[in-house]
């Protein structure tokens, strides 16, 4: 039996719960060792440091134009899901991690260019999941990710008085 990761920023993350395989066990964002390691990273830092990782992860895949690594994308989509705020689907006992910054416009579009730019050709990730024949099972767990960038990105205009 698979048990729950319950993650904090203030401890590591325990690496001896049992996973169904070693690697990468499904689609979701936190799917995946690398990711989880990303997250572990993160609950090392200073809840000031946080913001800044985080941005950094999601603009290194998002501005660069040479082949992007696994652990690069892996530790972006991770990122641009923690930005979005939806995290607890797919790490659902995790607490409200300190040092999440407020989502601008300006990061999620980075946050989205991040997601797309990993899962695009000329990336470890899209050639990965294109081989499994899982690339479509990929887009649907990131579907409310996006959707929550997208809402902050393109944040809705009030209504002109006159």
């Amino acid at each position: 039996m698979t048990q729950q990761l319950r993650l904090t920023l203030d401890q590591p993350v325990r690496r001896d719960v049992k996973v169904e395989s070693m690697g990468t066990w499904g689609t979701g964002p936190f799917e995946d060792d690398s990711a989880l390691d990303f997250v572990d990273h993160l609950c090392t830092l200073p809840a000031h440091e946080v913001a800044v990782e985080l941005e950094r992860a999601v603009r290194s895949v998002a501005e660069e134009e040479d082949y992007i690594e696994y652990s690069a994308g892996v530790s972006a989509v991770a990122a641009a899901t923690l930005l979005s705020g939806q995290y607890r689907d797919h790490l659902q006992e995790w607490p409200a991690p300190a040092g999440i910054p407020a989502l601008t416009p300006e990061l999620a579009e980075l946050a989205l260019r991040a997601i797309e730019r990993a899962h695009s050709d000329g990336s470890h990730l899209w050639e990965l999941w294109t081989e499994s024949g899982k690339y479509g099972e990929v887009w649907k767990s990131l579907a409310p990710v996006q959707a929550g960038l997208l809402g902050a990105a393109n944040p809705a205009q009030p209504d002109s008085l006159f």
